[in-house]
């Protein structure tokens, strides 16, 4: 039989209503897929890690029709039939929906009341939800949006310590430059000193020579001058 779909308060008619399916993304650092609600609530998988649960009531029904092709009113697969009538999906998403299962907390499957006969319709489930989201999360690793949030914390972390060696590099390049300087500076200052050094004991020298020169100068002129006297007085006698 065909599966009519009705609700209330949802965007949408069907399993896959926004209002009242939550998604549990895969993903590291991007998005590569999507998990079906319905199967990752089935698997336990939560998205609360210290928050806040927002409350509204919605629901939604399944229901069976004649109007298609398929399965007849006197075919066994009616309320109560025991024959797996509330089969959603197909084998490969491995989901059945009963009268006594229970999909989560929050998902919640009962079996209906069912129509009069040649209604041609019967209600063989009825979902509701009464919590659609969560608010005030933290991070953490026990959810994968909390594991994704303490991994953008590191990255941010790992980006700052980055930054600071680069500035703490940059700062050792230029003391190194300076310091480079300085001893070129250094090594220039010495060699200017020797070579003033240098130019200042040869001055110094001529200086000493010259003022020799005068010295023995002075004493040969006195020494000529005592000789003129003698020769002078030995003339006289």
């Amino acid at each position: 039989k065909d599966i009519s779909i009705s609700g209330s308060n949802l965007s949408s008619a069907g399993f896959g209503a926004n209002n009242f399916i939550s998604q549990a993304s895969v993903s590291l650092r991007e998005s590569k897929g999507q998990i079906d609600a319905n199967i990752a609530d089935a698997m336990g998988f939560g998205s609360v890690n210290k928050g806040v649960m927002l409350a509204q009531v919605s629901s939604v029904s399944a229901y069976m029709s004649s109007a298609g092709s398929g399965f007849s009113a006197g075919s066994g697969y009616s309320v109560g039939s025991g024959k797996n009538y509330s089969t959603v999906f197909t084998a490969a998403n491995t989901i059945t929906i009963s009268a006594a299962s229970q999909l989560s907390k929050v998902y919640n499957v009962s079996a209906g009341s069912g129509f009069s006969s040649g209604s041609t319709l019967s209600q063989f489930a009825t979902m509701k939800t009464t919590a659609l989201g969560v608010k005030d999360e933290t991070a953490g690793v026990t959810t994968l949006k909390g594991a994704m949030a303490v991994m953008d914390i590191a990255e941010t972390a790992i980006t700052n310590l980055d930054q600071i060696r680069a500035d703490i590099g940059s700062v050792q390049n230029q003391v190194t430059s300076t310091i480079n300087n300085i001893t070129v500076t250094q090594v220039n200052v010495k060699a200017a000193e020797s070579q003033i050094r240098d130019v200042d004991f040869a001055a110094e020298s001529a200086n000493y020579s010259k003022a020799n020169i005068l010295a023995q100068s002075g004493s040969y002129a006195m020494a000529q001058a005592n000789s003129v006297q003698q020769n002078v007085l030995r003339l006289l006698q």
